[in-house]
């Protein structure tokens, strides 16, 4: 089962691929960590990280997105992965379009990527020179 720094590993490769508008290869490198777990095809989450009193960890932040998008596939999917992302993607579109969401789905991604770039900013693996894969 990978790790949670294979987790954020993977959701950083796939943000900055989404960020690029490569929406199938972020899908791929989604799958190649995710794909192959068993936890949506046996309907079980992913744990919880714990709740921190201090500063949140981008593998807490990762695990969280999983259990999200594990619970959407559950939901939607029968479990499978291959398509969730995309498809929450849409639906959220979707939803913000009908003002279910009473927001705008551009503004609020472009939201997601300065948290994403201000939070990978203080990753001290980012800060010691590890790379984040595009």
């Amino acid at each position: 089962m990978p790790t949670n720094k294979q987790y954020a590993n993977a959701l950083r490769s796939a943000a900055s691929a989404l960020e690029h508008g490569r929406y199938s290869t972020a899908i791929k490198k989604l799958n190649k960590v995710f794909g192959d777990l068993q936890f949506a095809k046996d309907k079980k989450l992913p744990a919880a990280p714990p709740t921190r009193s201090g500063d949140l960890l981008n593998e807490d932040r990762a695990a969280w997105a999983m259990r999200a998008l594990t619970q959407f596939a559950n939901d939607t999917e029968g479990g499978e992965m291959d398509n969730a992302l995309s498809d929450l993607l849409g639906d959220l579109m979707h939803a913000c379009n009908l003002d279910v969401i009473k927001q705008d789905f551009d503004n609020e991604l472009e939201r997601a990527r300065q948290y994403f770039r201000e939070e990978l900013a203080e990753d001290p693996d980012v800060a010691a020179g590890a790379t984040v894969a595009p």
